[in-house]
């Protein structure tokens, strides 16, 4: 229900509403119970409560489903085009541009003037990814997918309508009007470097950008996913059309912004207006795995949901591409984890790989599975099979580390958390060098990990976020959105530009996690034998009982 201008309630309507309010806010969520006979043979009895507990309403309703690419609401719009050449000259980069866009009605901070229910605006968020035809001059291919310079220096991505019917949907009106839409960019370096004594997080971004749009060519050519964020107002028009400023094909997004209208409201991150003293629900977020087999995939994916279920983990998502989805679906394991209602496999189409180039799409795909899961009132942890989250508390769960008030996660910065990486090994391959870790994970039975004891300290880490205040993750790192949207106002105007500010023009470091407090697990050779372990500088994993989710115990079984 949009919000608009009525004569003032009666004291006894205002009480009701609030009463309603407070009843919408209470009900309980639809669930499955959890009855996955193979994984009890996996998972610790200490795990059945934990297993039980309500997940978020994402997930398929059948064993063995595959949700679709768009089980989220993201929209894929591709636009072929070409942009101006970001050397300068008459030169031009030809390809096509994909954005990604996600609209939903989002509940708006409450004033003396709103009631007691909080009004709600349209809002877009998304991202933008062009795929070069030929590569550009300079071009530096990176590890992952990245934009070429000229999505950062050239592209002028525009939102336009016509302004002409008040039964579109919204105010405005007088004629064809366009609006510039702005994009943000991650700027990474300076998430690495915010634990540096003396550092200035702010003069880094002014440094940074300038090198971004200023250099080349230059080692930073590459911009990663270009970030997308509108605030469209409590009345937004519905005949909106994008696309670039000089090329004359749009899209429409009168069917997405419709569709929004209609459904209910996403839900923020630890309730919004309505929050209580609980801790928010952890969704994992899983990239597709290319090159293994199947049964091996599946068993990887069971080992990791066997460890996280005590933890108190909500969800796991992991995407799976289209040749092979339906026989990882299949597998017993697997079949058995979706089951339960809190795992499943999501679809990964529409976005074509690159022979020879393996992680290519990882970026995009990471940022997909994140743009899904906004507005379903989760937290998304970005990470691999191959992680495993510590508590440095023997026996705390996800639920005690982000309960307010009292949880050492709940104690930083809500937007985005950094957890810090350790490379773990089995003792025995650090004295000697003789342990076959990917036979290990290859071979059924006891869990692997129960042989890991000692530790390296990695520099990147993996990121903790609330999908509605950060830019896409870069694999490691993102960035705290903490601006404000510019409302969009319809209307003649007479400039391009227009007057939109993204939220994440402004923005903060994400806090990192002090190891005191939780950290990742990173079996670095979980696949392939990455490293020389005997030569490897480790000590001993801390806490001693920090294996305590694949033994059954609890909080006062060591430290």
């Amino acid at each position: 229900m949009l919000d608009g201008k009525s004569s003032r309630p009666t004291p006894a309507l205002l009480l009701l509403l609030f009463a309603a309010c407070l009843l919408a806010a209470a009900l309980p969520a639809v669930h499955r119970g959890v009855t996955v006979p193979l994984l009890r043979t996996l998972v610790p009895s200490a795990a059945v409560k934990a297993a039980t507990e309500p997940p978020a309403p994402v997930m398929p309703t059948a064993t063995g489903t595959v949700l679709p690419t768009a089980f989220g609401s993201v929209q894929r719009y591709s636009l072929p085009c070409q942009l101006p050449a970001a050397g300068g000259g008459n030169g031009s980069v030809p390809g096509v541009l994909h954005i990604y866009l996600k609209a939903l009605r989002w509940p708006q901070p409450r004033s003396g003037g709103d009631g007691p229910c909080p009004a709600h605006h349209l809002r877009l968020r998304g991202f933008v990814a062009f795929e070069f035809i030929n590569r550009p001059p300079g071009w530096r291919a990176p590890y992952l997918f990245h934009n070429p310079p000229e999505v950062g220096r050239t592209l002028r991505l525009m939102l336009r309508g016509s302004g002409s019917s008040a039964a579109s949907g919204g105010g405005g009106g007088g004629g064809a009007w366009r609006r510039r839409v702005p994009l943000e960019f991650l700027l990474k370096e300076c998430e690495y470097r915010v634990r540096e004594p003396g550092f200035d997080y702010q003069e880094c971004l002014v440094e940074e950008r300038r090198k971004l749009y200023s250099s080349w060519p230059s080692p930073q050519s590459a911009f990663d996913l270009g970030h997308v964020s509108l605030d469209l107002g409590p009345d937004p028009p519905l005949d909106l059309e994008i696309g670039v400023d000089g090329w004359p094909r749009w899209l429409t997004l009168a069917p997405q912004l419709a569709a929004a209208l209609a459904a209910p409201p996403g839900r923020p991150v630890g309730g919004g207006a309505s929050a209580s003293a609980s801790a928010p629900p952890l969704y994992q977020a899983m990239p597709y795995l290319r090159t293994l087999a199947i049964d091996h995939v599946a068993l990887l994916l069971a080992r990791s949901w066997e460890y996280h279920v005590p933890l108190g983990v909500a969800g796991l998502l992991m995407y799976v591409q289209p040749h092979w989805a339906a026989a990882l679906a299949a597998q017993p394991l697997v079949r058995e984890l979706t089951a339960s209602g809190r795992v499943a496999l999501v679809l990964w189409e529409g976005f074509a790989g690159y022979d020879g180039w393996i992680d290519y799409d990882l970026q995009v795909v990471e940022a997909h599975a994140t743009l899904s899961l906004w507005g379903e009132g989760v937290l998304v942890l970005v990470q691999d099979p191959d992680e495993y989250l510590v508590p440095t508390t023997v026996g705390a769960t996800l639920p005690d580390l982000l309960r307010p008030g009292t949880g050492c996660l709940a104690q930083l910065r809500t937007e985005c958390r950094f957890l810090a990486r350790r490379d773990i090994f089995p003792p025995a391959a650090a004295a000697s060098g003789a342990v076959d870790e990917p036979q290990l994970w290859r071979t059924p039975g006891r869990h692997p990990l129960l042989r890991y004891g000692s530790a390296k300290y990695r520099p990147q880490p993996k990121s903790l976020v609330d999908p509605a205040a950060t830019l896409p993750v870069d694999v490691h790192v993102t960035s705290a959105c903490v601006g404000a949207d510019t409302v969009l106002t319809p209307g003649n105007d007479a400039s391009p530009d227009g007057d939109l500010r993204s939220a994440c023009a402004q923005r903060q470091a994400c806090d990192w996690v002090h190891p005191g407090c939780a950290w990742l697990a990173h079996v670095q050779n979980m696949v392939t034998q990455r490293v020389d372990v005997a030569a490897a500088n480790l000590t001993d994993i801390w806490p001693a009982g920090w294996l305590w989710p694949l033994l059954g115990g609890g909080a006062g079984d060591g430290s």
